[in-house]
């Protein structure tokens, strides 16, 4: 099968590889659609991921029909379409799966991988995997209808907080990029302000947008240093700030002394769930808004490219002219 591999920083080939095995308690899944994490593919790639290893077959975020089912898993057939294709751990020929479905085939687990109907088309379903992290997000933050919640950064998660703070029914959802073009598509699905970090103070628009008290939920999800110390700056005492950005780097410079005065609660994400029940919820959950288009991907999914094309995808990530890049075996 073709797949996408990284043998070395960098570099992002095409190659011809052994299709994966399952065990008995595995589905091997004929892959849909994939689309490029931003965070962890990305990372990966830029050799920056600390638990990622080479050479390694990237790939989490995946949709396709299952092919073959393992023994011992019961309540699928052959023909099921389902969320999921990607496994971990090292194939027999020498290449690490992180995790493995930008491919034409890959392995799924069962216990996180709901059934898909026939009407939710590839492009759209590939975002329910970030969009489970994100529902993961917003119920451990507990957004209420008189919140007034931040989002830092408008990148695919940033815009999918955007709107689930919507279904939430905050009282204000301020969303906060560097790109105009992102900040435009926050608009259109719900935000009430933006503002363009590359031309304001956030932290100053923030506090003057909530009455120099500051935002009662601050999601950060850049994944960058200067927006973790930002979110510290805006939130209001007693507030709550959500960590979701993937941070590989460490964050100087950070003034400790905010735990003192604003006393906020501090939550981070792991995926879409601790525990495989939890990640099956998110991921079920996340199935049925997009189902019900109460969760769009209009603005999210910029470029739909072959997976042959997978070096171009990753260059329209990495010049910021793609927000979300599906590949298509």
């Amino acid at each position: 099968m073709k797949a996408v591999v990284v043998r070395e920083v960098g570099k992002v080939g095409v190659e011809e590889v052994a299709e994966p095995e399952i065990s008995a308690g595995q589905l091997l899944v004929k892959i849909e659609a994939c689309s490029i994490c931003s965070s962890t593919d990305v990372h990966i790639v830029e050799g920056e991921d600390p638990y990622a290893k080479l050479p390694c077959i990237l790939g989490h975020e995946s949709v396709g029909e299952v092919v073959k089912v393992g023994a011992e898993v019961d309540g699928f057939a052959v023909g099921d379409r389902v969320v999921g294709g990607a496994s971990g751990g090292l194939r027999p020929d020498g290449l690490y799966s992180c995790y493995g479905s930008m491919a034409e085939y890959g392995i799924a687990s069962p216990l996180r991988a709901p059934k898909l109907p026939a009407s939710l088309v590839a492009e759209d379903a590939v975002l329910a995997f970030q969009a489970a992290e994100c529902i993961h997000g917003v119920r451990i933050a507990q957004i209420e209808s008189t919140d007034k919640v931040v989002i830092l950064g408008q990148g695919s998660i940033g815009l999918i907080f955007t709107q689930l703070a919507g279904e939430r029914w905050a009282d204000q959802i301020i969303a906060v990029d560097l790109l105009e073009s992102r900040l435009d598509v926050s608009r259109r699905l719900g935000a009430d302000f933006t503002i363009d970090a590359s031309l304001v103070d956030p932290v100053e628009e923030v506090l003057s947008l909530t009455g120099g008290l500051g935002a009662d939920v601050v999601i950060e999800a850049a994944g960058v240093p200067e927006s973790f110390r930002q979110s510290f700056k805006m939130v209001r005492p007693g507030g709550k700030i959500l960590v979701f950005g993937y941070h590989v780097k460490p964050v100087d410079r950070f003034e400790a002394i905010e735990f003192y005065y604003r006393e906020p609660r501090v939550f981070g994400v792991r995926g879409f769930g601790l525990t495989p029940a939890i990640g099956l919820e998110n991921l079920t959950i996340a199935v049925r808004l997009l189902l019900e288009k109460r969760l769009l991907s209009e603005g999210l999914v910029t470029h739909v490219l072959p997976l042959s094309k997978a070096e171009q995808g990753f260059m329209h990530v990495g010049d910021k002219s793609a927000i979300k890049v599906v590949l298509k075996p």
